[in-house]
């Protein structure tokens, strides 16, 4: 399932934990100035030993870049859950931010979601 703003405008927190992924993904195009454009898997982490309602953003091939902010996540708990039980996962378009003059490089997600929350 997509849920698409039409704008990256959703940003995710941690990625300074995965800057060495988020490096991967940009190959040097950030460091450059150029817009860099991917697709992410947004999945609950119920065993996270941090946060039982963890959402994860993970990219296919290189793993994890970071997750939904704590108050984000314990109010999409329902919608995850309801996509899982019948074998879907949420995907949705995300988009590198900073990264040049050596400076971290973030993630913003064009997810909508107050439509991911209305059943």
């Amino acid at each position: 399932m997509t849920c698409t703003a039409g704008r990256y405008c959703f940003g995710i927190v941690g990625e300074a934990s995965y800057q060495p992924a988020l490096r991967r993904i940009s190959g040097g195009r950030r460091e450059r100035g150029e817009d860099v454009k991917f697709e992410v898997l947004v999945r609950r982490e119920p065993d996270n030993p941090y946060d039982s309602n963890a959402v994860c953003v993970t990219v296919n091939g290189v793993g994890t870049v970071g997750y939904f902010r704590r108050d984000e996540a314990a109010r999409v708990q329902t919608a995850l859950s309801t996509l899982e039980a019948v074998g879907h996962v949420l995907v949705c378009p995300a988009f590198l931010i900073g990264g040049e003059d050596r400076k971290y490089i973030g993630v913003l997600l064009d997810l909508d979601f107050d439509r991911l929350l209305t059943p």
